[in-house]
């Protein structure tokens, strides 16, 4: 086919050849080749490689060029002039156009334009050159060389020729510039691809980029390499996205938050149309071929958007896009050509059936005790937008995200199962706070769970004709409750009885509003309001006692001999507490009594369940005020005493009008005539001399009577003997240093006794007669009101108060005996101990194991006992010691002691060491004597604690 084709070719130019015009418009081409390509000899193009290839330096930053090359021809000997053979200029094989041609019509040479980029230096390949030969018949082409360029940049230059164009500011309809009629323009996508402008293609797009080049150089013949004048790139304002749901705007935006859309309500599935947009106007094509990337939202467990899907698409002139259910996008387009620069635009958009983020009160939750067949909860997504932030039950509340994170979902009375957080409480009051995030803020939910059940309520006690309000049942319980009994005492009424009434009243019973009253004055019993609740009754009852001020009896007694202290109880009823004490003028509010270490105030005390009046020989009036529900109540009572009147010692005579007649002592009576008529005058204890009776026993003790016998009747003489004796108070036992009193006596036991002299051990002090001035100026002695103080450092010894009596002297007398701190040291050979290294639980009958401690083993004796085994580490209770289970102990065993007053410590050092076969003998009489050792000291110790 080839040699065919070049037959004909050949044929038809030597047909041509007849004709002489078409000879001067050969001639007239190759005139123009020459003039446009001087540098090529195409008549020896053997000599061309001093042509090729052509060298061109781009100065500027271009990325596109234009090369001027010949056209696919072949010159032949019989048109051109001086051609010997025929010479053919064709495009490499596999050559691929892409670049554009700018070409006249007939022309040997046509300009390309290519797209070359950043390189720094590339090889362009117009065409390759061939020489024609004839082998036999047949015409063949051997390949010379390659029409070639050599394009580099320089490095010394670098001129910008880059320009922006705004094409939100010329009008849309405009398709081309207005510029100078000596410059050509061409267009080019991000791509750098040629546009060919024509029809709608000649609206400009995002990414376009226009080089243009000076018109009237590519006519030149000296001209062959063209830089652009100017590459201009197209920028714009930021776009927005807009979305299309069948062909019909679907937008919703929150004006005040326009960071996020809500697109409903939809049916699912639907299908919606997105594209880019910067103008109010339709622009949508000027984005075609952008990438968008769309990301599908969902809230994680840290109530944080998280990206859960992602999509790259690409805008032609929109994107479809089909959603199967509710659904949180974000659209992000990066604009790297918009006015201030590169930008991202971005939004977010929900698509859903309903969009309700309002807060609500949700219908309360009414329930008999113990029957709520469900848990209070709340759920963690109520729809595909919301996340439980919060939950809160009264004052308890947790965030959910830390519900995620800790064993077993749980913190407190909340918990997580199954999408849903409850509130495990069987039987929950109060109120249920459930806080959900959404893209653009909160909104809560809360719900009141309200339990019924039997109830006593606290009784109401009121001062009588003071009651400021009537017995009542509320018939405003719940909206599930419903009052259907009222009862007080005995007397019954149905509710809907008492509605059907013209009055809404019958017998003591009366609606008003929301409640049904007993409309008693003073009511005193109790009132039962039965309700019904879910085909289930429960009663609320409350009792109602009302008091008067109340006058009690005298009390009279004789001095010194009243048996307890005037009082006021504490408890006298329910809801009826004592308020105040006070006697005459005298008196104490119960607050301030109870306060802590203040349970004494004057004359009043708190002592046990009664506020008491100290004074011995109580004479006036008691009141205890009572605070009740309503009002107060008094109660009153007066002490009257009593003084018994003493005689001298009685002694008689025989008068005929007076005779002794009995004797009478304590609970033993004698007759005189029945000593009379004794031998020695005398009987058991009792003795007749000289007109007298004598006791004869020592130290009498109680009441002497002596009655005599007159003319007419009887008269009694009495005296009371008492005996003081000698008193010894119990031991003061104290840990050393922690004594935390002086020893001390009393100026004046009574109104018969005076201090005369105090003794420790061999030291005496004489305080009789004594002023405050002289006790002062005494060492160790300090004086107060009513005692006198002993002060010295740890007391030790016995301890003397002797006091002066009408009658001779007593002594009251205290032992004080401090206890040490003890250090033991038990050295032993390794396995040779033979006892296990302990405390004792009771050193002795006023000792008690506090506290117990062994290098990083501590605990106290209390906590010891309430463990499960009774130990912890290396200690153990075993019988009444606590021991160190190890068998080689080597340490400081601790035991803490309470004593009487304050705390002594027992610490046993345990030393162990290692022995060779041959010194185990003499090491066990070792261990043997330090033990005998350690029980003589311990021994020792007991005693002197003792």
């Amino acid at each position: 086919m080839v040699k065919l084709f070049w037959i004909l070719a050949v044929y038809s130019v030597y047909i041509s050849l007849c004709d002489e015009d078409f000879r001067k418009y050969v001639l007239e081409r190759a005139r123009e080749f020459e003039k446009h390509f001087r540098y090529h000899n195409y008549k020896d193009i053997h000599r061309s490689h001093r042509e090729f290839p052509r060298k061109h330096t781009i100065t500027t930053n271009a990325e596109i060029i234009a090369i001027k090359c010949p056209i696919e021809h072949r010159k032949l000997p019989s048109t051109f002039p001086g051609l010997s053979k025929i010479i053919g200029y064709e495009k490499p094989k596999n050559f691929v156009e892409d670049y554009i041609h700018i070409k006249k019509d007939g022309s040997y040479y046509e300009w390309r334009i290519y797209s070359i980029g950043k390189v720094e230096e590339i090889k362009i390949t117009c065409l390759n050159i061939y020489e024609g030969y004839h082998e036999g018949t047949a015409l063949k082409f051997r390949f010379i060389r390659e029409w070639d360029h050599m394009i580099s940049r320089t490095k010394e230059s670098k001129i910008s020729i880059t320009h922006r164009l705004n094409v939100t500011s010329r009008p849309y309809e405009s398709k081309t510039f207005n510029i100078n009629s000596t410059e050509k323009i061409y267009v080019f996508d991000k791509n750098l691809r040629y546009k060919r402008l024509y029809g709608s293609d000649m609206l400009f797009k995002k990414g376009d980029i226009l080089a243009i080049f000076h018109s009237e150089k590519f006519n030149s013949g000296d001209i062959e390499f063209l830089e652009p004048i100017s590459i201009t790139k197209i920028y714009h304002a930021p776009p927005f996205f807009n979305i299309d749901i069948n062909s019909h705007i679907a937008r919703k935006i929150n004006e005040e938050n326009k960071e996020w859309w809500f697109v409903g309500p939809i049916n699912f599935p639907f299908r919606l149309y997105v594209f880019l947009d910067y103008t109010n106007r339709d622009r949508n094509l000027f984005f075609q071929k952008q990438n968008i990337t769309l990301s599908h939202l969902k809230y994680s467990k840290d109530n944080k958007l998280e990206e859960i899907k992602k999509e790259i698409l690409e805008l032609e002139n929109f994107y479809s896009l089909h959603l199967s259910e509710p659904t949180i996008l974000k659209l992000h387009y990066y604009c790297d050509d918009c006015i201030d620069g590169g930008i991202d635009v971005i939004q977010k958009v929900i698509f859903g059936k309903t969009f309700d983020f309002k807060s609500e009160i949700l219908s309360s939750v009414e329930y008999f005790h113990n029957k709520l067949n469900f848990k209070a909860n709340c759920s963690v997504n109520l729809s595909d937008f919301t996340q439980l932030k919060t939950a809160s039950f009264n004052d308890e509340k947790i965030e959910v995200q830390d519900l995620h994170w800790t064993n077993g979902n749980s913190i407190g009375h909340f918990r997580l199962e199954n999408g849903v957080v409850i509130f495990q409480n069987k039987n929950p009051i109060g109120i249920l706070y459930c806080t959900y995030i959404y893209p653009i803020g909160e909104f809560h939910t809360s719900q009141t769970y309200k339990s019924f059940k039997d109830e006593e309520m606290p009784p109401i006690t009121y001062l009588h004709d003071e009651l400021l309000f009537k017995p009542n049942c509320s018939m405003d319980q719940g909206k599930s409750v419903s009052l259907k009994t009222i009862l007080f005492n005995e007397e019954r009424i149905e509710i809907y009885d008492l509605q059907g009434t013209n009055d809404q009243e019958k017998g003591n019973f009366k609606l008003i509003q929301k409640f049904a009253i007993f409309r008693d004055r003073n009511p005193k019993g109790k009132l039962s309001c039965i309700y019904e609740l879910h085909n289930t009754t429960f009663l609320v009852n409350q009792t109602y006692e009302y008091f008067e001020n109340t006058n009690l009896s005298d009390i009279k007694y004789a001095s010194n001999q009243l048996s307890f202290k005037a009082n006021c109880s504490l408890e006298p009823k329910s809801n009826v507490n004592l308020k105040n004490i006070l006697f005459d003028d005298k008196s104490a509010e119960i607050e301030d009594l109870q306060k802590p270490n203040n349970n004494l105030k004057g004359n009043f005390k708190l002592d046990g369940k009664y506020a008491i009046f100290t004074d011995t020989n109580p004479n006036g009036r008691l009141s205890c005020t009572y605070k009740l529900t309503v009002g107060n109540v008094s109660v009153y009572q007066s002490y009257k005493y009593f003084k018994t009147i003493g005689h001298p010692a009685v002694k008689y005579a025989s008068e005929s009008n007076v005779n002794l007649k009995t004797i009478l002592f304590n609970n033993e009576s004698t007759e005189i005539n029945d000593l009379k008529n004794t031998v020695s005058n005398s009987k058991e204890k009792l003795k007749l001399d000289t007109g007298f009776i004598y006791f004869m026993g020592n130290n009498p003790k109680g009441k002497w009577t002596c009655v005599y016998k007159l003319h007419v009747g009887e008269i009694k003489t009495s005296q009371e003997y008492e005996l003081i004796e000698n008193r010894t108070l119990p031991d003061v036992r104290y840990a050393h240093g922690q004594l935390n009193f002086n020893p001390n006596c009393s100026r004046k036991e009574n109104d018969f006794t005076q201090l005369k002299t105090i003794i420790l051990n061999d030291k005496r002090i004489e305080v009789e007669g004594l002023d405050d001035a002289a006790l002062s100026q005494i060492e160790n002695l300090n004086s107060t009101k009513k005692l006198l103080l002993y002060t010295v450092k740890n007391p030790e010894g016995k301890f003397i108060c002797i006091y002066k009596v009408p009658i001779g002297e007593i002594e009251k007398s205290q032992n004080y005996k401090p206890i040490l701190n003890e250090t033991l040291s038990v050295v032993y050979s390794f396995n040779e101990l033979g006892y296990k290294a302990n405390c004792s639980v009771n050193l002795n009958n006023y000792t008690n194991l506090k506290h117990i401690s062994f290098k990083d083993d501590k605990i106290e004796f209390r906590f010891l006992k309430l463990r499960k085994f009774q130990e912890r580490g290396r200690l153990k209770l075993e019988k009444d010691f606590v021991i160190n289970t190890e068998n080689n102990p080597n340490g400081t065993l601790h035991c803490l002691y309470d004593v009487p007053i304050g705390e002594v410590l027992v610490k046993k050092e345990f030393k162990t060491f290692r022995i060779d076969n041959g010194q185990i003998s003499r090491n066990k009489i070792g261990v043997m004597g330090s033990m005998i050792l350690i029980f003589v000291i311990v021994v020792n110790i007991m005693i002197l604690i003792i």
